[in-house]
């Protein structure tokens, strides 16, 4: 996924208050409505440009409704323009296209504009049109836009009032709490449950039981143990949560995540002593980021060369500057790109190694489908349970030692500003490269 490098500049429609022609008022308040009504024609076709998947035609027909506004402002010096909701939706569009401007990120796409319009609630989280929708409010929590965030939820709270909107709330506050427990916030999962609790105890089960957010209201309180590496009472809550639930429901989650937790309480007390017994001259790195430090331990005795490319990049300052252009709520944090695209590499590949298991804070190398893919590419394990399907798969290089909370905090766009080698040991590090592939 494109990192949020940089966004445009959005065009602010302020209001500048003048005095109007006494004798001739009609044709300026004419002039007016026509020009806002062609704006907003301008930006349904934006929008129509968005739902066939063709963000760089959304964003050229944007750059075009900003140049119409300021042609109007210079032409019309005495109008009293306020255009703020255009403005707010010019945004919302533009933030979008930004977003998914990545050919990769099609699939994605395609599941928040679907063209089902009982699945348009799902594209904006709100009310079904990005016109009376603030935002995507998913896309501006992950990308740390926290005011608009929040701004959205209340909204879209508002347009949920009643009833008659009861499953709307519920899988609202199912994406809320997962996505901002996926991000390290329990306290949102808590009260998350809270709220579904309470809506459940007024619409049937029927009504919820088939849709994704009842498996995610189903999981998230086990997630959450499994954060705090309780393996053991995650799965036991899974199994109790599950008992009364139809099979066609719980079947699936049950062999996944029951399996996975089972696992992991068993393998995890053997890592977790391995972190207490590591050696003392362990490779160590730090990142400084725009949310703060983190130390690194380098698992250079498991994966000598991957962690050679590693201190090798770092000592280069390969990774300056560079953005987190990937984050997944309970899954992953990615980095390590220096286009920030998602593609970009060193220029180079690396066999992959022997690896050790994914744990929360575990440091792993991103790659391609070829398991001899990975060039500079990374990514931090936010969650054990959801990551452990990718055990032997990936080589984990490392672990975040310190930091845990500054991990947590690490969005699209967040950037590594300085990352420097803390120690290693007294070897050349020298990394064994593999041909380029033609």
């Amino acid at each position: 996924m494109r990192g949020l490098i940089l966004f445009p500049a959005i065009l602010l429609l302020s209001a500048c208050t003048t005095v109007q022609h006494s004798n001739d008022p009609a044709p300026e308040i004419s002039m007016r409505e026509q020009f806002t009504k062609s704006l907003h024609a301008r930006l349904a076709d934006a929008e129509v440009a968005l739902t066939r998947f063709d963000n760089a035609g959304a964003l050229r027909i944007l750059d075009e409704v900003e140049g119409a506004s300021k042609d109007w402002k210079k032409t019309s010096p005495s109008e009293d323009v306020a255009l703020g909701w255009l403005a707010e939706q010019s945004r919302e569009i533009r933030f979008i296209a930004t977003i998914f401007s990545a050919d990769e990120q099609t699939d994605k796409l395609k599941e928040l504009f679907t063209a089902a319009p009982d699945r348009l609630y799902e594209r904006f989280v709100g009310d079904g049109t990005t016109m009376q929708s603030p935002a995507c409010w998913q896309l501006y929590a992950i990308s740390g836009r926290e005011g608009e965030a929040l701004r959205a939820y209340d909204r879209m709270l508002v347009l949920l009032e009643g009833k008659q909107h009861d499953v709307k709330r519920f899988r609202l506050s199912m994406l809320r709490g997962s996505t901002l427990a996926g991000l390290g916030s329990e306290e949102a999962a808590r009260a998350a449950i809270v709220e579904a609790d309470i809506i459940l105890t007024r619409v049937p089960a029927a009504k919820v039981e088939d849709l994704p957010a009842f498996g995610t209201y189903c999981l998230l309180r086990a997630l959450v143990l499994a954060r705090g590496h309780n393996y053991a009472g995650a799965e036991s809550m899974l199994m109790a949560k599950f008992k009364d639930i139809p099979e066609h429901i719980a079947k699936p989650r049950i062999e996944r995540y029951g399996k996975a937790f089972k696992e992991l309480a068993q393998t995890w007390p053997a890592e977790e002593e391995r972190y207490t017994k590591e050696p003392a001259d362990l490779p160590k790195v730090e990142f400084e980021t725009d949310k703060g430090k983190l130390v690194l331990t380098l698992f250079e005795d498991d994966c000598p060369n991957t962690v050679a490319s590693f201190i090798t990049l770092v000592e280069k300052g390969f990774y300056d500057g560079t953005v987190f252009h990937r984050v997944v709520p309970h899954f992953v944090v990615q980095g390590g790109d220096p286009d920030g695209t998602g593609s970009g590499g060193p220029g180079y590949s690396i066999k992959r190694e022997a690896t050790r298991l994914h744990f929360r804070g575990s440091i792993g190398m991103a790659r391609s489908a070829d398991p001899d893919s990975a060039g500079s590419q990374f990514y931090f394990c936010l969650s054990a349970a959801t990551t452990h399907h990718l055990d032997n798969g990936y080589c984990v290089f490392g672990r975040v030692s310190q930091g845990l909370e500054v991990m947590d905090q690490l969005r699209l766009g967040s950037k590594i500003i300085k990352a420097r080698v803390l120690n290693k040991r007294a070897h050349e590090y020298k990394v064994e490269k593999l041909p380029e592939k033609k």
